[in-house]
């Protein structure tokens, strides 16, 4: 009988897989999980993406402004900090819950994934706090 899954290696940085497996570790959630629930994610984001170039005429230039934040990425960003203080302060309250710790982490992704469009530094700061979160919490499994 074949596994459902297969094996896929890739380069990933240093730090974040660091970070990546310890916060797994810290939630009790398999990392093959995590990551094939974020790639579904990106391929449903992505997948009916049409490439800029095509529209753009032979020779012309193309100027991207990728630091403009749309509406609509505002108030993602609102949304996520409420559902990431939320999910900080089920944790603190039940710290051995595992739903509370993966709804954490599912929110530290989501906003990793904004952080990286937006460069808000209010959701970097709750991203930050996630992690001291969940590095206190793998401290004390030790």
């Amino acid at each position: 009988m074949l596994s459902e899954y297969i094996s896929k290696h890739f380069k990933i940085n240093r730090e974040l897989k660091r970070r990546f497996e310890a916060l797994c570790k810290a939630l009790g959630i398999p990392e093959y999980q995590v990551l094939n629930r974020l790639i579904d994610t990106w391929i449903k984001e992505n997948q009916s993406q049409v490439r800029l170039d095509s529209f753009v005429p032979e020779g012309a230039t193309l100027t991207i402004h990728a630091q403009t934040v749309k509406v609509e990425q505002r108030f993602e960003v609102q949304m996520i900090k409420l559902e990431m203080e939320k999910a900080l302060d089920l944790v603190a309250r039940v710290p051995d819950n595992h739903e509370f710790k993966e709804q954490l982490l599912k929110a530290a992704i989501k906003a990793g994934r904004l952080h990286r469009q937006t460069r808000d530094p209010e959701l970097e700061a709750l991203i930050k706090k996630v992690e001291e979160t969940l590095g206190r919490l793998l401290e004390l499994k030790r």
